[in-house]
């Protein structure tokens, strides 16, 4: 592949208005691909005719220009059918520029360099960008092709159709074969171009979405290393680092839910739960956001003799609530969240009430659907994948509930969901509390299955500033001997993947000689559903990656 790119007669457009600047470009890239054709402009205008006359397969763009600057040329090109998937690769003077890095993949440019352009690095990005140039032509020469077959196929199945309508009754089973597959090719059509869309959105929204915190987590990250930062600013750097992290791994967490609801591989193993206790677990963080954010919170909760059992899924519940919260909390600058459920007939309805900005009633189908945002513009002052309330409906259905929204502009919103509730059950909350009532034991010793050298050398830290004594093993085999030549230990935190023998195998083993000993499993697959799935397994309790030292300590005054 680098031979042929290289010795191919490949098309490099170049736009800055500096001439100095072309020259030096087109020997750079002389340099590394004699046989590419380079095409210049000295302007915005003229590097956007230049590019409709001659259709280059990449465009190196300035950013400063006179007249029209690099974030509109790329706007033009973009909006232009016949340009729109030709790379544009942005280059620039202002090193470590964050703000212009971001509007430019905003604009849509697809890659950055800082000037002095790095001439190893220039011949990587070209390498890049004209792979990504012929793939966009066989995928744009594909789907035509393909566009083709259907319109040939269908002409073909029409002139059938006619024909067949003068055959005798025994062809009549052979016409009514033939319109099914019409109308099946039609479907598919169909479900092509939107599939095409989808993805198309998907590409445009996973990019902002995991490049952005990205940029955080790395950014900020190198300049914690910096020596003569004062306390203050190593804090608020890790700060900034920590939040990126988190938004990341929800950002991933949610394409990947996302992904199973569509694909239909997410179930739901509905259990017994006591209804109170998981809303008030639910409700201690919102109360928490909203009181650092100054707005007030208001939880309603029924009052019942006794606590409501339900038959479906806390954490399923617990993510849709979420879902709604943040939402709430997203789009309400000053005023009231209120949130709760009410006991109807057949079913329970919880709801969220915001007093934020509120949405169009022509809007409020739309939200639901996956990768839309009402402020879909460049300019919207809220991030977010657009997946979050597709994501709940998707969960609440598979509940067995519905989900709906009402919102009047400037006034708020109200999302409120159903989950059945048929012949409710009741139990005493004192009893419950008391049997899930433990504490750390005297003398705990946790055995650590861990082969991942970062996370046990992260999970000895906790252990000691929590004060518990620990065994570290690197492979489920040798979490089994452990448990066998050691009845003192009480806990077992037990990761999932690991060589020789995986955390589930190894815990089955273990139930069959110490069928009361606790295990937590610890793992970094940890979308929605796999609690459920490990727990099945004969794990006791989860612990996601990564592990935060205040649910490690729940989890050891629960069950060491």
């Amino acid at each position: 592949m680098k031979y042929f790119m290289e010795s191919r007669k490949i098309k490099i457009l170049v736009i800055d208005d500096n001439k100095d600047n072309l020259v030096t470009m087109q020997a750079l890239i002389k340099e590394s691909f004699p046989n590419a054709l380079i095409l210049t402009a000295q302007s915005g205008m003229k590097g956007v005719e230049l590019a409709k006359v001659s259709e280059p397969d990449i465009i190196l763009l300035d950013i400063i220009m006179p007249d029209m600057d690099g974030f509109t040329v790329c706007k033009k090109l973009k909006t232009d059918n016949k340009l729109s998937d030709i790379p544009v690769v942005f280059i620039t003077a202002i090193k470590g520029d964050k703000e212009n890095r971001i509007k430019a993949l905003e604009t849509g440019g697809d890659a950055f360099i800082t000037k002095p352009v790095d001439a190893s690095e220039l011949t990587a990005q070209i390498r890049a960008m004209v792979k990504i140039s012929d793939a966009s032509k066989m995928k744009k020469y594909e789907k035509d092709h393909l566009a083709k077959l259907v319109e040939e196929r269908t002409e073909e199945l029409n002139n059938t159709h006619i024909a067949t309508l003068n055959l005798l009754e025994d062809l009549k089973a052979e016409n009514e074969r033939r319109e099914k597959l019409m109308g099946e090719l039609i479907v598919a059509k169909e479900k092509a171009e939107e599939s095409d869309k989808l993805k198309t959105a998907f590409i445009n929204n996973i990019s902002h979405e995991i490049r952005t915190p990205l940029n955080g987590i790395l950014g900020f990250g190198e300049l914690l290393a910096e020596l003569e930062l004062t306390a203050d600013e190593r804090k608020q750097y890790y700060t900034i680092v920590k939040e990126s992290s988190h938004r990341l791994m929800s950002t991933v967490s949610d394409y990947i839910d996302m992904a199973r609801i569509v694909s239909g591989n997410m179930v739901v193993p509905k259990k017994e739960i006591l209804l109170q206790p998981l809303f008030r677990e639910i409700i201690e963080n919102m109360e928490q956001l909203c009181c650092e954010k100054k707005i007030d919170f208001e939880a309603v909760i029924p009052t019942t003799p006794v606590d409501i059992i339900l038959h479906s899924d806390g954490e399923y519940i617990r993510k849709t609530f979420n879902i709604l919260f943040d939402n709430a909390i997203k789009f309400t600058q000053k005023g009231s969240i209120k949130c709760g459920y009410r006991i109807l007939s057949g079913f329970l309805e919880f709801f969220v009430q915001d007093t934020g900005k509120g949405i169009a009633n022509h809007n409020l189908e739309m939200i639901f659907k996956m990768f839309s945002q009402e402020d879909s513009s460049l300019t919207r002052g809220y991030e977010g994948s657009g997946l979050g309330l597709s994501i709940a409906q998707g969960l609440v259905k598979l509940l067995g509930g519905t989900i709906t929204a009402t919102s009047e502009i400037g006034k708020g919103s109200v999302f409120s969901f159903t989950i059945p509730y048929v012949e409710p059950a009741f139990s005493d909350k004192n009893d419950t509390a008391k049997a899930i009532e433990s504490t750390l034991s005297n003398d705990p010793l946790v055995l650590i299955a861990e082969d991942e050298e970062s996370n046990y050398l992260y999970l000895e830290v906790l252990m000691k500033m929590i004060g518990c004594n620990y065994i570290l093993v690197t492979d489920g085999a040798q979490a089994v001997e452990k448990c066998k030549e050691t009845p003192k230990i009480t806990l077992v935190l037990m990761d999932i993947k690991m060589p020789v023998m995986n955390g589930l195998e190894a815990t089955k083993l273990i139930r069959e000689f110490r069928p009361g000993l606790p295990i937590i499993a610890t793992t970094a697959c940890a979308q929605t559903g796999d609690a459920n799935h490990l727990l099945a397994a004969g794990c006791d309790g989860y612990l996601p990656k990564p592990i935060k030292k205040e649910n490690l300590l729940q989890l050891l005054q629960k069950y060491a």
